[in-house]
């Protein structure tokens, strides 16, 4: 459903007494209170005062309110606060009633100052403050119907129709052609398809396309490169590879093991006396990497500098070597925190003595090339070598859930 938008009620104010009486004091029937004959007022026998009936039994900008009396119309959330009988309907841009004749709702039309006030297919025209057929975009539209808002833009409105107009409107995997309006099925890569081997399996095709680990279900599975903002399909985003260098491998950080009652316990792999868990000589933050690396870390602003502590940076922070790897493991690889940390990308099966020259490609972040120098320098990106980017499930899926709602398109 389309979002409702939501005005401010603002306070409102009651009259002690409803209705105008023909005659001062306790009223003992209607009359005495119908000043107009037309029973919009009455007398309430049971108090003795003269009560509303009906909303022309009030003033101007008044309402009959539940308990019969004149109610001032001060704000409004939607068109029942105003009272049906007075022809009024809510502006909830400003919580006030307007009249209804504003607009038309005798030949058809809503009354509205918000397009979310209007149904599908229409958006709020503010001139006439009425409901008229057409979209500004796609959410104006039946979505889950498979229609898209065509023509619109730069000030022009469009028309709800079968159309793509977005990947987003077309089946999971599959992309819109937007000059046929239709979806396709996206057959640029091997999207989810499984794999093995390791970041640099060959088991996905095309260069860039990488083995990815599947976090949540276990295993692996292929992404399809968009280092070079290629599009990805309905149901995938675009996420960095970030690798973790396999340099140096570390034990994770071992803890302070302190008996209960005791102030005082040992380190849990080195043995020494200890408090806290970074009172042992392998302990965190660095683990065993600062003796495997020779450095605790780098400064931000000047890698080349060797740190322990933001104090050891003329400016900046330092970033520090931690032991990185997966839960329940063991072991692990020491973080980056420079980019001479990351491994080297090269140029391969290029042949510059051919004629033309043959282009090849970088090894990891796979897009084409003759010499090494055309390859991308793998950078440090908060511990880990980033190496490139794919299409990989976005918005909470997974490949399993992926490949379980995929609806081929003939």
């Amino acid at each position: 459903m389309r979002a409702l938008a939501i005005a401010l009620l603002l306070a409102t104010s009651f009259l002690l007494g409803g209705g105008s009486c023909v005659q001062s004091g306790p009223c003992t029937a209607d009359a005495q209170c119908d000043a107009t004959g037309e029973g919009f007022n009455g007398c309430n026998l049971e108090t003795g005062y003269c009560i509303c009936k009906d909303d022309r039994g009030c003033g101007d900008n008044e309402v009959c309110n539940a308990l019969g009396r004149c109610q001032t119309i001060a704000g409004c959330q939607s068109n029942d606060d105003c009272g049906g009988g007075q022809g009024l309907f809510c502006d909830i841009t400003t919580s006030q009633c307007l009249s209804v004749a504003e607009c038309s709702p005798s030949e058809g039309q809503l009354c509205c100052t918000l397009d979310d006030q209007c149904p599908y297919r229409q958006i709020c025209d503010t001139l006439t403050l009425s409901c008229v057929e057409g979209c500004r975009d796609y959410a104006d539209c039946l979505v889950l119907q498979g229609e898209g808002c065509v023509g619109a833009g730069f000030g022009r409105l469009g028309t709800c129709a079968n159309q793509c107009t977005d990947d987003s409107l077309c089946p999971l995997g599959s992309i819109c052609n937007l000059g046929e309006g239709v979806c396709e099925n996206d057959t640029r890569g091997p999207y989810c398809q499984g794999c093995s081997g390791g970041v640099a399996s060959d088991d996905c095709g095309g260069y860039g396309n990488y083995c990815l680990i599947d976090s949540v279900n276990g295993g692996e599975f292929c992404g399809v490169d968009c280092a070079a903002q290629q599009a990805c399909p309905n149901g995938y985003s675009c996420s960095d590879v970030v690798i973790i260098p396999s340099t140096y491998v570390c034990a994770f950080p071992e803890i302070c093991d302190v008996p209960d009652g005791e102030l005082q316990g040992n380190c849990s792999r080195t043995g020494g006396v200890c408090t806290v868990d970074e009172d042992c000589p392998q302990g965190p933050p660095f683990g065993d990497c600062k003796e495997r690396a020779g450095r605790a870390g780098s400064c931000a602003l000047d890698p080349s500098v060797d740190c322990e502590i933001d104090a050891d940076c003329a400016e900046g922070s330092c970033n520090r070597i931690a032991c990185l790897g997966s839960e329940g493991d063991n072991t692990g690889f020491c973080s980056c925190t420079r980019d001479s940390d990351c491994p080297r990308d090269s140029c391969e099966g290029a042949d510059n003595t051919a004629s033309p020259p043959v282009p090849g490609h970088c090894e990891l972040s796979g897009h084409a090339c003759f010499l090494d120098f055309e390859c991308d320098v793998i950078a440090c990106v908060e511990g880990g070598c980033l190496i490139g980017s794919n299409c990989a499930p976005a918005d909470g899926r997974n490949c399993n859930d992926f490949l379980d709602d995929v609806v081929p398109i003939p």
